[in-house]
């Protein structure tokens, strides 16, 4: 094998400096690479300003969920204290405390004026505005009496009697 010293130079910057083997002071800044780095710079500012931007919105919901939280606790412990009032105002043993204190007494289970007496007062029918026919009459008088499946079987022979007679007058009372 040759030594290094033998082998020709790397033909590399022959092709990337344009034919020279060293760049020249002005091809340093390219505007190529000028252009590449300043859209690489704000493509990772924007990437930053998106995430910083989302950081920001999750950081505020965070807030605004840990104070309804704490809200939700107070109003808690404010409801339990007021069933707390609640349940001690209406107990038996205060309301009788507060009776006595204001002068009531019990009833005696003997007293007359404790006991209620409910009468019943019947309300009259209104009367009838038109008088009904006489095979309604006789169906009223008949479901009346008996028992149920007495009542409608006397309605049903009365509404296929009915049927069969009249073909043009309707048997339904008007009303």
């Amino acid at each position: 094998m040759s030594k290094r010293s033998d082998r020709p130079e790397s033909i590399v910057p022959f092709y990337m400096y344009g034919g020279q083997n060293t760049p020249p002071a002005t091809s340093r800044f390219s505007v190529r690479s000028v252009l590449l780095w300043s859209a690489a710079l704000a493509l990772i500012g924007l990437v930053s300003w998106l995430y910083l931007l989302q950081a920001s919105q999750v950081a505020t919901y965070e807030y605004e969920i840990r104070t309804l939280q704490m809200n939700k606790e107070r109003l808690h412990r404010q409801n339990a204290i007021l069933n707390g009032q609640v349940a001690e105002m209406g107990s038996l043993e205060r309301i009788h405390f507060v009776a006595e204190a204001w002068g009531y007494s019990l009833p005696e289970a003997g007293d007359p004026n404790r006991h209620m007496t409910l009468t019943y007062v019947r309300v009259p029918t209104p009367a009838a505005v038109e008088a009904p026919s006489t095979s309604f009459v006789g169906a009223l008088e008949s479901s009346v009496k008996g028992r149920l499946i007495d009542r409608f079987s006397a309605q049903m022979r009365e509404w296929l009697n009915s049927a069969e007679t009249t073909d043009e007058a309707d048997p339904r009372p008007e009303g």
